[in-house]
């Protein structure tokens, strides 16, 4: 009898949801990766870098950075980025530096955003909810 695959708990969640970005006051895709993990030290902030290429958005955590301003503070790490707005149905692809990937499949639609396929068991759990 095979074995069962052991689940793993997410060690991310996404809030990916539409806002106005800081810079342009425009509307944009407004993304925030958290680690579900609790810091007592420090608010690390998570690395991220995106490319959007046709129908494929890649969102790429290239780890965690010690702010610069050394105050004891807790909480999970973060990490903002700011798309330009989308319309249809995207390929989400979300790589971790040990190049596990997690893709998902995401509707951008006028007023709401939705999670049409999303991965077993991935290392990444994504909501459309406003986090802020």
């Amino acid at each position: 009898m095979p074995r069962k695959k052991k689940l793993r708990a997410p060690e991310y969640r996404l809030n990916l949801f539409y806002g106005l970005s800081e810079q342009t006051k425009d509307n944009a895709v407004m993304v925030l990766v958290q680690t579900t993990q609790v810091f007592v030290n420090f608010n690390y902030e998570i690395l991220l870098h995106s490319e959007i290429k046709e129908r494929r958005i890649t969102i790429h955590i290239r780890g965690l950075h010690a702010p610069s301003l050394v105050l004891p503070a807790m909480g999970p790490a973060r990490g903002k980025l700011e798309l330009p707005l989308v319309r249809g149905r995207y390929a989400l692809v979300i790589r971790k530096l040990q190049r596990e990937i997690n893709e998902f499949q995401v509707e951008f639609l006028p007023k709401q955003i939705r999670v049409q396929e999303s991965p077993e068991n991935p290392f990444i759990t994504i909501t459309t909810n406003n986090a802020d």
